[in-house]
């Protein structure tokens, strides 16, 4: 926890608008004084601070995407660069990979200390599909689903597309906030849940082909 508040800090230093990320560092810093006291509820406490540093990063990276995307298409076609690299140019100017790699190492350990629930919600959309199940997503980013799809993916390593068609990605897989599939899934309106309990995980693969609705709360 020490790691993430050195590094938010650096974050809220080099940032404008940072009320939110000031927030959230003086909670990690309550954090860690509730774990040094062995408070029995520092695990909780410091999950809830997590989440919501994990809230404030994606809503960070949202603003710089409006900001920063529609002059990175306009230079992009000027010099004639592959379509490709424009659409995630702003990803990975944005991206902060060792902040949001420390957040989603510690959230397991967080989630088992303070007996939380099987599931973390990327991006929050009820929906309504049929289920298919694939090892990888990166098998089937390319593929065109005809009717609404709801992919259990064992394996999200957080570049792929999402393909045409799916409405729902879940996966016991965590990949970053802020990974290129996540920021898909969030600008699309697509569902995208990692699921920690495995017994939930091989009830939705023993649905294969049928129509499953999904409510995030």
């Amino acid at each position: 926890m020490y790691f993430i508040w050195m590094v938010l800090e650096n974050l809220a230093l080099s940032s404008d608008d940072n009320k939110d990320l000031i927030y959230c560092l003086k909670g990690w810093g309550v954090a860690l004084s509730m774990c040094k006291s062995k408070d029995t509820h520092w695990a909780l406490y410091a999950k809830s601070v997590l989440d919501r540093t994990r809230l404030a990063l994606t809503n960070k990276a949202e603003l710089y995407q409006q900001i920063m995307q529609p002059s990175a298409e306009y230079l992009g076609s000027l010099l004639g660069v592959d379509r490709w690299a424009i659409e995630i140019f702003t990803e990975e100017m944005i991206r902060a990979a060792s902040l949001s790699t420390l957040l989603n190492r510690l959230d397991p350990v967080l989630r088992k200390t303070a007996n939380l629930g099987s599931w973390q919600v990327i991006s929050p959309v009820e929906t309504v599909g049929y289920v298919e199940v694939v090892d990888e997503l990166i098998t089937v980013q390319n593929k065109s689903y005809e009717r609404p799809t709801i992919l259990v993916a064992k394996r999200v390593k957080g570049e792929e597309e999402i393909p045409d068609g799916a409405v729902a990605v879940l996966t016991p897989d965590m990949p970053d906030v802020l990974s290129h599939v996540s920021v898909r899934a969030r600008n699309g309106k697509v569902c995208f849940a990692t699921c920690f309990d495995p017994n939930i995980l091989a009830e939705l693969q023993a649905n294969k082909g049928k129509l499953l609705r999904l409510k995030p709360t």
